[in-house]
């Protein structure tokens, strides 16, 4: 069972990894759904492996911890991000706050070698694993590019954009995503940006005000952005330009992109493809300091980081750093921006971009690529699961969490509503068997179950 976060992301990860498991293990029967909408079909579904997205937040370990005790599966963190520079601050919200069983996660897939020895040691040493071995570096999947390309085709927007871009003598791909242009500061905090597990409440109305400050720079550098593009638009009407949106922008339906639809040399892509599909077919990339960067090198891409350093703020984003792209310019100099476009810009190699590609993701130039085959391997091959230890405090803890609360809710109402199968209210029970054994192991004093309609239960579920 594949649990994602953001489909638009990762459903295409999944998919080429099954593919590859079917052929390591013909018959494998694989479902895939987004991590907090599926327990109840999880546990349904009774599986062996469950692979997840990493227990990061209480939500994530504790709904794990749940699902484990009732299934008995493997369970295999499997990375969705690979690009760190390993501060102490970066390592310790990479690998999360909050706290759960060593025994919980059997094996972490990550990407890169230097990856797996900085984050395993981390995980190690704040008892997230049992042992160090367990952690594994296997590659990104998209990476693997000779696999990739032939997977491009099935997009039904593919041909759509081959056939838009034949038009101009010169195509740019304009990568955005800038993730907390529109949210609130309950947004900031539950992402992480604060950097640190303080609650939101015992925040100071100076740190919230620099939080904010931090929001508004990061809206102010996107309105930049979007003026870039429009720019460079008008200026160059013989040059055809690909915007491709973040998955998570696409996902939160951001709107401030619409505008770029008026300009008829703009190709303004609002659906998840990989970015890959776009760059076998253009003769740049602008980005904002992103980790496409990288891919873009792998395809021999030359790039242009649009970066602003003027602005201070106490979350320090992508877009103040100069990284380590073919050119860096800075967002106020449209006229250097529109002059190197127009002179046309020349891929290097650069030595620095390959270790950086080796390290966190274990590519190396003219060596072959498998990432699908070991992220299969790896799932395929884990059999054994290690035991929660009921009288674990941390096991307990998540049982008598908000989400342990919810998974009971789900199993109950399910019964009581009558809305599975027959076979399904077997496995509903089942699982209540085994959560109040483990309660009962625990000698949980309080486990207070509010019975609510199973319509409420699935949208706190949602909702959590």
């Amino acid at each position: 069972m594949f649990l994602y976060h953001v489909k638009e992301r990762e459903y295409e990860i999944i998919s080429l990894i099954s593919q590859q498991i079917r052929k390591i293990c013909p018959g494998a029967e694989i479902r895939s759904g987004e991590f907090y909408s599926s327990i109840l079909e999880t546990i349904h579904f009774m599986p062996d492996v469950i692979v997840s997205i990493p227990p990061r937040d209480f939500y994530a370990s504790n709904y794990l911890t749940v699902l484990k005790i009732v299934t008995g599966a493997v369970v295999i963190s499997m990375s969705t991000e690979g690009y760190y520079v390993f501060t102490p601050e970066e390592v310790k919200t990479v690998i999360g706050y909050n706290t759960y069983a060593k025994e919980l996660v059997d094996y972490y897939l990550m990407w890169g070698e230097k990856t797996r020895n900085i984050l395993g040691e981390a995980l190690y040493e704040s008892g997230k694993v049992s042992s160090k071995n367990r952690v594994k570096s296997t590659g990104y999947v998209w990476y693997e590019k000779d696999k990739v390309i032939n997977s491009f085709k099935k997009y039904n927007i593919y041909e759509a954009l081959q056939k838009w871009q034949g038009q101009y003598k010169k195509n740019i791909l304009i990568i955005t995503g800038f993730l907390i242009a529109d949210r609130s500061i309950t947004d900031y905090q539950a992402l992480g940006y604060f950097g640190d597990d303080k609650p939101l409440h015992e925040r100071s109305a100076l740190e919230i005000a620099k939080a904010q400050e931090s929001i508004t720079a990061e809206y102010q550098f996107r309105e930049k952005y979007i003026n870039m593009i429009i720019s460079l638009a008008k200026n160059n009407p013989d040059m055809g330009i690909v915007v491709k949106l973040h998955p998570i922008e696409i996902e939160k339906r951001v709107r401030c992109y619409n505008q770029l639809s008026d300009y008829p040399n703009i190709f303004l892509i609002r659906q998840s493809v990989p970015v890959g599909m776009i760059l076998g077919c253009v003769d740049t990339m602008i980005h904002y300091n992103s980790t496409c960067n990288w891919e873009a090198y792998i395809y021999d891409i030359p790039t242009i980081q649009m970066y602003d350093s003027g602005k201070t703020t106490s979350y320090k984003f992508d877009w103040q750093k100069m990284g380590d792209s073919t050119y860096v310019i800075d967002i106020c100099n449209f006229q250097e921006l529109d002059q190197r476009i127009k002179n046309g810009a020349v891929f290097k190699k650069s030595q620095s971009v390959e270790k950086t590609l080796s390290d966190l993701y274990n590519w190396k130039s003219g060596k072959p690529y498998k990432a699908i085959e070991k992220n299969a391997y790896y799932i395929s091959a884990a059999k054994s699961c290690q035991q929660l230890k009921y009288k674990d405090e941390k096991v307990s803890d998540a049982i008598n969490s908000k989400q342990g609360r919810n998974v009971t809710n789900l199993l109950l109402n399910d019964i009581w509503k009558s809305s599975s199968c027959f076979k399904g209210i077997i496995k509903d029970i089942y699982a209540l068997y085994k959560i109040f054994k483990c309660v009962l192991l625990n000698k949980t004093a309080c486990f207070n179950i509010p019975l609510v309609s199973g319509k409420e239960a699935r949208e706190i579920n949602r909702k959590a």
